[in-house]
């Protein structure tokens, strides 16, 4: 009876070992159609996938958000956003969501929400590549205020 529970719990690991690296693969396969400006079919692929049942769901979420915002489907990427909850993602899976939702509002000209996804994206962030990217749209979203005396976002950057 030990010897079949062990075996039964060693074919459950190794199938999950399996099912994970499948995951990863489909994630990066994913991540290559999305840099091709393959956005409908990267919507189409996670739509008609499994991969929203496995631990790389929050993964897809945020590419499915990306291509939406290239797709400039704002609402899509805003409705989207609503059923996910980035507190428990990854560093950098959590700065490209704020990043991709800042865009967004920036783009709706919903700048306040735009400033404050920014600020989430810099705080979350623990790449120095994207610090430069994340101030740069700090103050690009800042430009609209100007006139108001020193920008807000530009304060906060010092």
């Amino acid at each position: 009876m030990k010897l079949l529970i062990n075996i039964i719990l060693f074919g459950s690991l190794f199938a999950q070992s399996i099912d994970s690296e499948a995951s990863e693969t489909f994630i990066e396969s994913l991540l290559e159609d999305l840099n091709r400006h393959r956005n409908n079919f990267v919507i189409k692929r996670i739509d008609e996938s499994t991969i929203l049942d496995t631990n790389y769901a929050n993964h897809a979420k945020v590419l499915k958000l990306k291509a939406y915002y290239n797709l400039k489907d704002f609402d899509a990427v805003l409705n989207t956003a609503k059923s996910m909850n980035p507190l428990n993602y990854p560093p950098n899976l959590k700065t490209s969501f704020y990043l991709t939702l800042g865009d967004t509002y920036s783009s709706k000209g919903y700048y306040d929400y735009a400033f404050k996804n920014y600020l989430d994206a810099r705080r979350s962030n623990i790449d120095s590549r994207s610090k430069r990217t994340i101030n740069l749209s700090l103050i690009h979203i800042s430009e609209p205020t100007r006139r108001r005396g020193i920008s807000y976002a530009v304060f906060c950057l010092k």
